[in-house]
C-alpha cells in the first residue's frame, strides 16, 4: 500500500516505540532463548503483520499493535503451555506506563492490556486495534507448523488470502523484518 498508512510509514511514525533501552531491559528479564519460538523473531513478524494489517483497517491503532509486538509474550516462561503469560505482560507494560516509559494514552494503555491478557486464548475481538493485535500474533504460527485458520481470525484484512499467505510464508522461512530495529540499545527518544 502506498500513502500514510503504508508498513513503512507507520514504522516509521511508530518506531521510537521500540526504545532500545525498554528493548535492552526486556531482553534481560525474558525467561526464554532469545531466538525461540516466542523469541525476538517472532516480535518482529508480529511487528510486521500488525504494521500490514493497520495499512487495511484504519482505525486500528498502530502504536498499540507496535507495543504488542513488544510486550506479547515478553513474560513466557516456558514455548508450550503458560496460560498467565498474557496478563504478566499486560502488568509488565501497565509497569512501563506508570513510570512514564511508555508514550500511550489511558485508552491504548486498555487495549494494550486487553490485548496482551487475550491473545493466547484463541477468541476473536470486535475491536479493531485488539482483532490486529491477536491477527499478528496468530498469523506467525506457521513458524510452530500451524496453518493460522480464518475463523480464529478477527479482521476481514487478515482473513485475505494474499495477506495470510505472505504472512505464512514469512513465518516458515523465519524472516526477520527490520532486524536492526530490535538491536543495540540507545537512549529514548
Amino acid at each position: 500500500m502506498i500513502g500514510p498508512r503504508s508498513t513503512d510509514s507507520l514504522f516509521q511514525r511508530h518506531a521510537a516505540l521500540l526504545c532500545p533501552q525498554t528493548l535492552l531491559e526486556i531482553r534481560a528479564q525474558f525467561q526464554l532463548d532469545w531466538w525461540g519460538y516466542h523469541g525476538v523473531e517472532h516480535w518482529s513478524r508480529v511487528l510486521e503483520n500488525g504494521l500490514t494489517l493497520c495499512g487495511e483497517v484504519p482505525d486500528a491503532r498502530p502504536e498499540v499493535v507496535v507495543l504488542f509486538a513488544l510486550f506479547h509474550d515478553a513474560c513466557r516462561e516456558n514455548e508450550h503451555r503458560d496460560p498467565e503469560h498474557g496478563h504478566k505482560a499486560a502488568a509488565l507494560a501497565v509497569g512501563y506506563h506508570q513510570r512514564g516509559a511508555l508514550p500511550v494514552d489511558a485508552t491504548g494503555l486498555e487495549l494494550l492490556v486487553e490485548a496482551c491478557t487475550g491473545h493466547d486464548k484463541g477468541l476473536v475481538s470486535m475491536d479493531s486495534t485488539i482483532g490486529v493485535c491477536w491477527d499478528a500474533d496468530r498469523l506467525d504460527l506457521g513458524r510452530v507448523g500451524i496453518r493460522p485458520s480464518p475463523r480464529f481470525l478477527s479482521t476481514a484484512a487478515a482473513r485475505k488470502p494474499e495477506i495470510l499467505e505472505n504472512c505464512l510464508n514469512a513465518s516458515l522461512r523465519g524472516e526477520f523484518p527490520r532486524r536492526l530495529s530490535w538491536g543495540t540499545p540507545e537512549p529514548c527518544l
